[in-house]
């Protein structure tokens, strides 16, 4: 996915820059698409280690894994 994008956006969330190791968190859009979503969505990543609950993604991020997981 990465490697053919056009564009790579990332954002950040105020709720969550920084895990507890002090590294930068962000969400990584490639051409409009969240790379979270699609990689949970797929089976291929899993939601962990989330300090705070109210991350902007979180919910969808969520949904998505359970349907990966039916």
């Amino acid at each position: 996915m990465l490697s053919n994008a056009k564009e790579i956006q990332l954002e950040f969330d105020e709720t969550n820059k920084t895990d507890r190791y002090g590294r930068l968190l962000a969400y990584v859009f490639v051409d409009g698409q969240l790379l979270q979503e699609t990689l949970v969505s797929e089976g291929l990543a899993k939601i962990a280690y989330v300090k705070n609950k109210e991350a902007k993604y979180l919910e969808q991020l969520e949904e998505k894994q359970e349907l990966a997981k039916q």
